[in-house]
């Protein structure tokens, strides 16, 4: 069976992999990750490891996986340059670093199916989220789900911001 590139499936992906990205650069001692794959050695054909997809021109083309760990890499601080912490990390994820003056969010949930709505944050005007892909989102409308979401406020509501989210 074969799944479409901008598929659920490789959507899903897309979350796992940017979520795995940002736990292990909250282990200090994790200075690098490096995703690999064995050089053309496509799966079934069509894909190399679930990052790339092989099309029918022998062009390789990047899953929505690729976005998500991309977007993931350009969220964070460059290793040495910052640290990651956990804040909570049992079935409800909130990360919390500092990078180019503001504190930086990203929350998420492990629980297949779980969503919850997190209404008003009271950061509007002065905080800015974005989904695992980049996309630009409404500070009124964020909610817990498997897919991370990055969020950055000033340092000054930082504290306030994460109390909110717990």
């Amino acid at each position: 069976m074969e799944s479409k590139l901008s598929g659920h499936a490789a959507t899903k992906l897309g979350w796992y992999l940017a979520r795995m990205y940002l736990l292990a650069r909250s282990y200090s001692d994790i200075e690098y990750l490096i995703w690999f794959s064995l050089g053309n050695t496509p799966e079934h054909g069509k894909n190399d490891y679930c990052m790339w997809r092989v099309t029918n021109d022998d062009v390789p083309r990047p899953t929505s996986a690729v976005a998500a760990a991309c977007e993931a890499a350009r969220r964070l601080p460059q290793p040495g340059d910052g640290s990651v912490s956990r804040v909570s990390e049992d079935g409800i994820y909130l990360l919390r670093w500092s990078k180019d003056g503001r504190t930086h969010f990203a929350f998420w949930t492990d629980e297949t199916g779980f969503v919850r709505d997190i209404g008003r944050l009271g950061i509007e005007g002065a905080g800015r989220a974005r989904s695992v892909f980049g996309v630009v989102l409404d500070v009124n409308s964020l909610r817990f789900s498997e897919s991370p979401v990055y969020v950055d406020v000033p340092h000054g509501i930082a504290d306030s911001f994460q109390e909110s989210l717990m």
